[in-house]
């Protein structure tokens, strides 16, 4: 099994970098993870379709789990400790 927070192809594209051979050793690392094992695990439904196009995961594979968060001290409604 295998947590995902972020891909490596989507960080790239994030910072819109074309892949170096270090990336691509990295990108190609990724993909025998997740090529390897049962059940990939990510962190939201826009990670599970990232992974989806970028790396060809069929969604069969994907089980998304959001992970927790202390709503006590973090709001969406807050930016640099003020509301918007």
């Amino acid at each position: 099994m295998i947590v995902c927070g972020g891909t490596h192809i989507g960080y790239l594209q994030h910072i819109m970098k074309k892949p170096s051979l270090l990336d691509r050793l990295e990108i190609d690392h990724e993909r025998n993870c997740y090529d390897s094992t049962p059940v990939i695990i990510p962190h939201s439904e826009m990670m599970r379709k990232e992974l989806g196009q970028l790396y060809g995961i069929p969604d069969e594979k994907m089980r998304v789990i959001y992970p927790p968060v202390d709503s006590d001290r973090f709001h969406p409604e807050l930016k640099n400790g003020q509301l918007r």
